[in-house]
């Protein structure tokens, strides 16, 4: 309950933040970050987030671009939710429930996890990808790489399947 409540609250003041977004995307990226960075827990969190601060605070780097073409073209909604996901979902309560997962299993637990599908035999393998990420979301895995083979568009309805997680698609430009 206080998960789904802390949820809730970073939801609100993200979406606050990117309000601003068209029109000052470089400050509100800045902004979220000092928010995740404030909310960090150990050491590992804190790194990734100090890390994103650095690259944000070099006026030149390569980032700026992607903000700016983001503010542009990406619908706000599917932005927070995406940040929510990655930020709060995958770097902060879930590497807490990976690092318990870690301390019980005795193993390491990756906090993203790459699958390379073939979209012309996802159908046949849909409830076997379900069933995967279903598990490693119990043990706390949130994002996921997916490596399309063929038409990355058929993923599309697997990621949107499960909307608590962070799905980073890599695929041609077409």
């Amino acid at each position: 309950m206080a998960a789904d409540m802390s949820r809730v609250l970073i939801e609100a003041v993200v979406e606050q933040t990117l309000e601003d977004f068209p029109q000052f995307p470089e400050r509100s990226v800045r902004r979220l970050m000092d928010l995740f960075l404030r909310l960090a827990e150990g050491r590992a969190q804190y790194e990734i987030f100090a890390a994103a601060h650095r690259f944000l605070a070099d006026r030149q780097s390569g980032f700026y671009g992607l903000i700016r073409g983001a503010a542009a073209d990406v619908d706000r909604k599917r932005l927070a939710a995406f940040g929510v996901n990655l930020g709060y979902e995958s770097l902060l309560a879930g590497a807490d429930t990976i690092r318990r997962a870690e301390a019980r299993e005795g193993c390491f637990i990756p906090w993203t996890i790459s699958l390379a599908i073939d979209a012309s035999t996802l159908p046949q393998r849909e409830a076997a990808y379900g069933a995967l990420i279903d598990q490693g979301r119990q043990l706390g895995v949130h994002t996921w790489l997916l490596l399309p083979a063929g038409g990355a568009r058929a993923l599309l309805p697997l990621a949107a399947a499960y909307p608590d997680c962070a799905f980073l698609l890599f695929c041609d430009a077409e």
